[in-house]
């Protein structure tokens, strides 16, 4: 999903856990400069000039970003495993459970047809049952779910450390 939020001196638009700041400045260090205080949750920015002192800031957000979002994301992917569990979930967890299967095609249980669909039906239903008190509130949640996938759910990647232990003479 994508959002847009002005501001009096940049608009900025966030798709995923990806972010662009439109903003105007003098230099390319003031812009950045600017897009930090706006918001500072950012990673591997980079600067490019739109034109005459009009500066766009590309930028990923932080995997550490909303931690206590994350562990609730972390939380319901272990919890709501089978399609019988889905369908007596929350909504805001099932709206996770289906924004992490558009995303990356997993969990194979879940069998939805339409799931841009069911995705937006979760976004209203949480809304409505007061699980979330306003729509604009998932700019956080979809943040969070594009870095839950960043770092557990892409081929390959293993977010648990595990060390040998040591013998110490």
């Amino acid at each position: 999903m994508r959002y847009k939020l002005r501001y009096p001196e940049a608009l900025l638009v966030f798709e995923g856990n990806a972010g662009k700041a439109l903003l105007e400045a003098s230099t390319a260090d003031l812009a950045l400069l600017k897009a930090r205080r706006l918001f500072p949750a950012m990673r591997e920015e980079r600067v490019e000039p739109l034109g005459q002192e009009q500066f766009g800031v590309i930028f990923k957000v932080r995997h550490d970003y909303k931690a206590q979002l994350l562990r609730a994301i972390d939380k319901t992917r272990r919890l709501v495993r089978s399609q019988r569990f889905y369908d007596h979930a929350r909504y805001i967890d099932r709206y996770i459970i289906a924004s992490i299967k558009r995303l990356t095609g997993q969990p194979d249980w879940l069998t939805i047809e339409n799931l841009n669909e069911e995705v937006r039906a979760l976004r209203q239903a949480a809304v409505v049952a007061r699980e979330l008190s306003d729509i604009s509130r998932f700019l956080d949640w979809d943040i969070c779910i594009a870095n839950y996938v960043d770092l557990n759910v892409k081929t390959g990647h293993k977010s648990r450390v595990v060390r040998t232990p040591r013998v110490e003479s």
